[in-house]
């Protein structure tokens, strides 16, 4: 039985080629969640289209793309990253059709005009509707922890911009986000969503260690 892939053209699992030695073109546990990650951003975020790029793995996941066979809609990307993370978290390995062995992918997150993507992953967006702008990140942690991670004192206007959290049940991802009505408020925002990206990132690392 082959190995369960994440494919271009199929939605579901499928064989995976294997290298003269037998090993396998697995994704690896932080790819997985980079993976996540991205899946639920671009997703929950028209105007962001992610490129997965390997040295035999290319293609690309955003609205509007129906039809491009190098291409991928959210909503497919998404059920394709759910059904893999189930079977991972079930202790079987995943592989990504393309990729040579031992070879991790470059995930990028790209924005449409009008809107952009900070380092960290953190998305502004212009409201499409010309009501201000919407700033989002992710995070592995459930609803609940990361609503407790981010419920310290106020220490800087940023800290007072009232935060978003929508957790994705499918990929088990925690969308961070805010709003703000003009530019002043955006820059905030902007901070407001970093800082709390950087509470739960940090978060994530220390539950990784207890658990190691």
């Amino acid at each position: 039985m082959g190995l369960p892939v994440l494919s271009v053209d199929r939605l579901v699992p499928g064989p995976v080629d294997r290298d003269r030695d037998g090993a396998a073109e697995v994704i690896d546990d932080r790819t997985m969640v980079d993976l996540r990650l991205a899946a639920t951003l671009v997703h929950a975020l028209p105007g962001i289209t992610l490129r997965v790029a390997g040295a035999r793995a290319r293609f690309r996941v955003g609205h509007g793309v129906d039809g491009n066979p190098e291409a991928l809609t959210p909503c497919g990307f998404r059920v394709a990253v759910t059904h893999a993370h189930h079977l991972r978290r079930d202790g079987r390995p995943v592989g990504l059709v393309g990729l040579c062995p031992a070879e991790v992918p470059e995930l990028t997150l790209e924005a449409d005009d009008g809107h952009a993507v900070r380092p960290g992953g953190v998305c502004v967006l212009e409201d499409g509707a010309g009501e201000g702008y919407r700033v989002a990140a992710a995070t592995t942690l459930p609803r609940d922890v990361c609503r407790d991670e981010l419920a310290g004192p106020v220490e800087g206007p940023e800290d007072a911009v009232p935060l978003g959290l929508h957790h994705d049940e499918a990929t088990e991802v925690t969308l961070i986000h805010a709003h703000a009505v003009d530019d002043e408020e955006l820059d905030l925002a902007v901070r407001a969503v970093e800082s709390a990206l950087a509470r739960c990132t940090a978060a994530e690392l220390l539950a990784e260690l207890a658990a190691a």
